[in-house]
């Protein structure tokens, strides 16, 4: 239908309203709130707290100064956090993202998210009347997306919207859905890989004494100081006395396991569990990977796991052996190919890549050995459980 500005608010307003009606005081965020209106200021006069976050400093400051709420000048694509959201609002802020950081956008939204919270998602083409260089998916695309990382829609709608002037048409869409997932979610690789907050982990696991290493690229150990001993060999089978640790840190281990009971039970077996500094770090591939996405397609499932489910089972096994205070964390790696041309760099990253797919189509078998060992790991970030 050809509706203008404000009877569209009022319309978005009423919906916002009854989607929350029965749940105030919501901690909300505006993934891109511009000005604060429409979306920050019906939410806020709703009685919800809201956060507001954008890139420019001018609509940060417009939006401080007329609608209730906090406000903060931050890029979504690197803002974590203090405390997970009842619902995300991402309105009219997603279309100006190239498909590799939408891809990776689905996934965070499901990390900032309660279990059960909800997502509302709002795009448009054209803008004024114009169409400009961004993504665009299809109604049908926006689901498998949203699908793909957990999220069920619950309602989308559309209206043609007309500004003062009656050339400038534009359709908007508006997905709501809800967070039902917990989790939204190797060896030709290792020497590429960088781990920038390796400093991270390194003060996590400070406290600990004597620390086994597993798959933990050089950059990684030496961060760690002298207390670790390194083993790269399978997790299946550790040659190990029961408890001869305090700390174990894994580092993409698990795609290859066919079932995870083995491979976290033994870790767990060579941590001594009577010290109160005993903890088991996991670092898998976040579910974002563009590591991984390009990975898939040369080397399908089961073979590359989904690292989200692998995480999130991973944590059931952990609690089962009585490890508490369980916690997921993203942290960031990349890939790093040092030749100076773009395009050896490129043949190079292609040479990893295509003895992965020859692994695959020679029919390599995947055993406790290590013989076909998947990696999993991303240019935008990984997700480390402990």
């Amino acid at each position: 239908m050809d509706i203008d500005a404000e009877t569209l608010f009022v319309h978005l307003g009423k919906r916002y309203e009854g989607v929350f009606a029965e749940s105030p005081n919501l901690k909300v965020l505006d993934a891109g709130s511009g000005t604060g209106k429409p979306v920050a200021h019906i939410l806020s006069s709703a009685g919800h707290s809201v956060h507001g976050i954008g890139v420019s400093k001018e609509m940060v400051r417009i939006a401080s100064s007329q609608v209730q709420g906090t406000f903060q000048i931050a890029d979504m694509r690197e803002f974590k956090p203090c405390a997970p959201f009842d619902a995300v609002f991402a309105v009219l802020s997603l279309f100006q993202l190239p498909p590799g950081e939408l891809y990776s956008m689905r996934f965070k939204f499901s990390e900032w998210l309660q279990a059960g919270g909800t997502l509302v998602i709002g795009m448009k083409k054209p803008w004024m009347s114009h169409y400009t260089k961004e993504t665009f998916f299809s109604e049908e695309g926006w689901r498998r997306l949203l699908a793909d990382a957990g999220f069920a829609v619950e309602e989308d709608s559309s209206w043609l919207f007309s500004g003062k002037n009656s050339e400038a048409c534009e359709v908007q869409h508006l997905f709501r859905t809800r967070k039902v997932e917990k989790v939204s979610t190797a060896e030709s690789f290792m020497n590429y890989l960088k781990v920038k907050d390796m400093e991270t982990i390194a003060e996590l696991m400070e406290p600990n004494s004597s620390i086994l290493t597993l798959g933990v690229p050089n950059n990684g150990v030496q961060g760690l100081g002298s207390k670790t001993e390194e083993f790269d060999g399978p997790v299946e089978d550790l040659p190990f006395s029961t408890g001869s640790f305090d700390a174990v840190l894994s580092a993409w281990k698990l795609d290859s396991a066919s079932s995870l009971e083995k491979p976290v039970g033994e870790l767990v077996r060579v941590v001594d569990t009577s010290s109160r500094q005993a903890q088991v770090v996991l670092l898998q591939g976040a579910p974002d990977s563009e590591v991984l996405k390009l990975l898939r397609g040369v080397a399908p499932a089961p073979f590359l796991n989904h690292q989200g489910s692998l995480l999130h089972s991973a944590s059931n096994i952990l609690a089962d052996h009585s490890f508490g205070n369980l916690s997921f964390r993203r942290i960031h790696a990349h890939f790093e190919f040092l030749e100076q041309d773009r395009s050896e760099r490129c043949k190079k990253a292609a040479e990893v890549l295509a003895g992965r797919w020859h692994k695959r189509r020679s029919s390599v078998r995947r055993d406790s050995s290590g013989t076909y060992v998947p990696v999993g790991t991303t240019f935008l970030g990984e997700w480390a459980l402990n």
